[in-house]
């Protein structure tokens, strides 16, 4: 006897069914996508390490974009090399917020949290799902 006989789907078994199949999909696609990117550029070749390098034929006009990612390995140290009115147009700061931080104060300090919470805007971000097959 199957256990489709014994335990037939429930609603929730059809939507997490129905989730993976569109996972391996999706996943399929992106696979196809990027291999065909791949051969646009490998035809194109001779890209520009930075900037746009654009091809025309009859019925497309494809550009591809190249940039590089650059990032600093000891900021301190660039700083501290340069001086002070370049390296503050050089290196810029980004405020970050420490979550762990914010979480103690909401607990161990609400009144410093009511306070800092007022500079804070929160917006609920995309719920993750997590599949195992069973």
């Amino acid at each position: 006897m199957s256990n489709l006989a014994t335990n037939p789907p429930t609603a929730l078994d059809v939507a997490a069914q129905t989730l993976r199949e569109a996972k391996a999909a999706e996943m399929e696609a992106n696979t196809t996508r990027v291999a065909a990117e791949q051969a646009l550029i490998d035809l194109i070749g001779d890209l520009k390490d930075e900037g746009t390098t654009k091809a025309e034929t009859a019925y497309f006009k494809v550009q591809v974009m190249s940039k590089l990612n650059r990032t600093i390995a000891d900021d301190a140290a660039l700083v501290a090399s340069l001086p002070e009115a370049v390296a503050t147009r050089l290196v810029r700061y980004k405020a970050a917020l420490d979550l762990k931080e914010l979480r103690h104060l909401q607990t161990s300090e609400p009144e410093l949290y009511a306070q800092a919470a007022q500079f804070i805007t929160s917006r609920p971000a995309k719920p993750s799902v997590k599949l195992e097959l069973i």
